[in-house]
């Protein structure tokens, strides 16, 4: 959640209370693939509650708090050519942009998009994706 703050001072227009904590809106997209099951998440609404605590815990101290807006479950699309990327069976710069694995007909605008998948592989645990808004972030490998 961390690249989440990182990237979150950039450009969204942001509500500031008189306590000037930064209140952002965040939607969740679980996705998942019957081709790929490093593109299925495995979390559920719960967990993704506790993520966001964790990280209003964390980000506190910078007068960030992010507010869950809601929770999709949406099929990822590609999942074959994101196995095979994972694999490396094709380069990974004729995969790109990894927005092409992200569903985007429900983005939250403005908002911010945080879409879960399995696993990255060796590729990276989350990348930051300024066409969609936000992140999409591994399950594998979170602390």
């Amino acid at each position: 959640m961390g690249l989440i703050l990182a990237l979150s001072l950039s450009a969204l227009s942001l509500a500031r209370t008189q306590d000037s904590t930064l209140h952002l809106p965040v939607r969740v997209h679980l996705l998942r693939s019957v081709e790929s099951p490093a593109l299925t998440a495995t979390s559920d609404t719960a967990a993704v509650a506790q993520m966001l605590a964790l990280a209003n815990r964390i980000w506190a101290q910078a007068g960030i708090q992010w507010h869950l807006e809601s929770v999709m479950h949406e099929d990822a699309p590609r999942g074959v050519v994101f196995d095979s990327l994972l694999q490396n069976a094709i380069p990974r710069a004729r995969a790109n942009p990894l927005t092409g694995f992200v569903p985007q007909e429900a983005l939250l605008t403005p908002g911010w998009n945080l879409f879960l998948i399995h696993d990255f592989g060796q590729i990276a645990g989350g990348v930051f994706e300024p066409a969609v808004s936000g992140i999409i972030l591994a399950e594998r490998g979170m602390g």
